[in-house]
């Protein structure tokens, strides 16, 4: 599998060259960019590719008017607080396949622009509260595959144009009732394969532009859903139009738009 990444990212490489005959590196290229890396400008977006190195920490000269910044599949098990805030142009970053294991404060303080941000497969397991203060701009965030196992109270406050937000595949456990205030363009959300059993009442109801909800694979009563969306469906305006999870209930239950408010909880009758 390594050898085939990299052969394909050697292709792509090449791609780029014959793609102009009469290319030349220019200053961005040859004099700014960190040792292992590959530094390509383009007029609209300057990209930096510094992926598939076996790189131990993020180098620390990435050109200023990178756009693309790639660091996949290398070895880093933080992003410094200092990493990207010389990086102001920044709109896309991937950190995916790496051994991340948390995300501090501020870390990207400097970078209002990016728009995408793709973590998935590390080792995330905590999240400052103001790790993503600064992103009003970032409209997807990718941390499926982490070992998450908290969503805190207004995790995502500064995210208002936010519109996908992936963290299936985490040990997610317990979701703060604020959670997921702030996120007022939300329109899919995935909490697939995590460990929730049960979820806090009106949790969804604040994500007035949802459209798709998955919850398939974790361990929880379908009548907790129901409490969760609180208002959300009932309501003419509202946006959602897929909800898909597997429940407790009884066997292959399916949840879905149709069913939600036909599922009732048993009661537990204590001894």
């Amino acid at each position: 599998m390594e050898q085939l990444l990299a052969i394909l990212w050697l292709m792509s490489l090449i791609g780029i060259l014959y793609a102009n005959p009469t290319y030349e590196p220019t200053s961005f290229e040859s004099t700014a960019c960190p040792e292992k890396c590959l530094c390509v400008l383009d007029t609209l977006h300057p990209r930096v590719y510094c992926n598939y190195r076996k790189l131990d920490v993020i180098p620390d000269n990435i050109p200023t008017s990178t756009d693309l910044l790639y660091l996949q599949l290398n070895n880093f098990i933080e992003i410094p607080d200092h990493a990207f805030q010389h990086l102001e142009n920044l709109t896309f970053v991937t950190a995916s396949n790496n051994k991340i294991q948390s995300l501090a404060a501020h870390t990207f303080q400097s970078n209002s622009k990016l728009t995408s941000i793709d973590l998935k497969n590390n080792e995330i397991s905590t999240i400052s509260p103001q790790a993503f203060d600064s992103l009003i701009n970032l409209v997807s965030l990718n941390l499926r595959f982490n070992k998450i196992t908290e969503l805190s109270s207004l995790a995502f406050k500064h995210l208002h144009n936010l519109r996908t937000l992936i963290l299936f595949n985490n040990a997610i456990t317990r979701i703060a009732p604020d959670a997921f205030d702030g996120l007022d363009s939300l329109t899919n959300l995935y909490l697939t394969n995590n460990n929730i059993h049960t979820l806090p009442d009106n949790v969804f109801s604040s994500l007035k532009n949802l459209k798709e909800l998955h919850l398939d694979g974790n361990p929880m009563q379908c009548c907790h859903v129901q409490a969760a969306l609180g208002q959300l469906i009932a309501q003419p305006t509202s946006q959602l139009k897929v909800l898909r999870g597997t429940c407790m209930l009884g066997p292959d239950l399916t949840l879905d738009i149709s069913n939600i408010y036909s599922l009732v909880c048993p009661v537990v009758i204590s001894a």
